[in-house]
């Protein structure tokens, strides 16, 4: 557990005893980050913070999508953090309690978007006056900007994958996209309940309850609304390389039917014109017994089948 109180550009680190003291100041803000859940990070959140016990329950599931609760004098948020493992999406739980002088993160491992909200917040780095309107935000706009790299490869994938299905259609891709389309759907999953938490923040008077730091929740909505406009985009735009998919396949089928066709009836004419020689006629043209006979037959057979190809060829039934 790590306990830092920002105040004054300034940043002081606290131990577990100094919270009760800390919880008291109206000045500056508190952020308790806590990792990993056992008896005694539990009893904090219990004893000193006294958070409701369908909260502390909510914490120690760890297998939920992020919603937004309002109680008397906190706000019990539920983020979900997104990372990429051979392949597959792994979506991590953290938890925030936040009122106007703390927050509270609670999560089950290490993470590097909590490291990098912490970084953020160097005094060095931020010249802002200090509140919890600020710590939240810093975190949910690191939360929710995670998501866009992640959007942005699978888009890039997407067209990809179209220029492939352009030249070169194969079953592999299709395996491809419909894995994409599996990660879209668990993303839109995941960040469609973040509107809901934008709209408990703006009605609630412990955070961004002045006009100053409703700007940083409108940046947030902001970005918000360019992830699920880029999930959007993609969504839709698989499917159609699916299609895409299908009717060059379609067309790939055609035309080879097309040829077999031309094939089939080119050796049906050549099969009548050399079977009429099979038959047992005395007398026929060119005569049996003629040197020249045999090559004009197949002279007349080669002549028939490039006319029947030509003819073929203007109706474009070769290609």
């Amino acid at each position: 557990m790590l306990c830092l109180h920002y105040h004054n550009h300034h940043t002081k680190t606290l131990t577990a005893d100094q919270l009760s003291e800390c919880l008291q100041q109206k000045e500056g803000a508190l952020w308790v980050d806590i990792t990993g859940i056992d008896e005694a990070e539990i009893a904090v959140l219990r004893d000193v913070f006294k958070f409701h016990p369908l909260a502390i329950e909510d914490v120690t599931n760890q297998r939920q999508r992020p919603k937004g609760e309002e109680y008397d004098d906190y706000i019990f948020l539920i983020v979900n953090t997104v990372i990429v493992e051979n392949g597959d999406l792994n979506f991590h739980e953290v938890d925030i309690f936040v009122s106007e002088n703390y927050m509270v993160t609670v999560h089950k491992a290490a993470e590097t978007v909590i490291d990098f909200v912490r970084m953020r917040l160097e005094p060095e780095r931020h010249k802002l006056t200090y509140s919890t309107s600020t710590l939240l935000h810093a975190l949910l706009d690191a939360v929710i900007d995670s998501y866009l790299p992640l959007l942005e490869n699978i888009e890039h994938e997407t067209d990809k994958i179209e220029t492939m299905l352009i030249e070169a259609p194969n079953a592999q891709l299709v395996t491809q996209l419909l894995s994409l389309k599996r990660n879209l759907n668990e993303i839109w999953w995941v960040v469609w309940p973040y509107q809901n938490i934008i709209s408990i923040l703006m009605s609630s008077a412990f955070v961004f309850q002045d006009e100053k730091s409703q700007y940083y929740l409108r940046d947030v909505s902001d970005h918000l609304r360019r992830i699920t406009d880029l999930i959007h985009i993609t969504r839709e735009t698989v499917p159609s390389l699916i299609n895409l998919y299908m009717s060059a396949i379609s067309n790939r089928v055609n035309i080879a039917v097309n040829r077999l066709t031309i094939i089939t009836i080119g050796i049906g004419v050549l099969a009548v014109v050399s079977g009429f020689y099979g038959m047992n006629f005395e007398h026929t043209w060119p005569p049996f017994d003629a040197v020249w006979g045999v090559p004009a037959v197949i002279i007349i057979m080669l002549s028939i089948a490039s006319v029947l190809y030509m003819a073929l060829r203007e109706r474009k039934l070769t290609s």
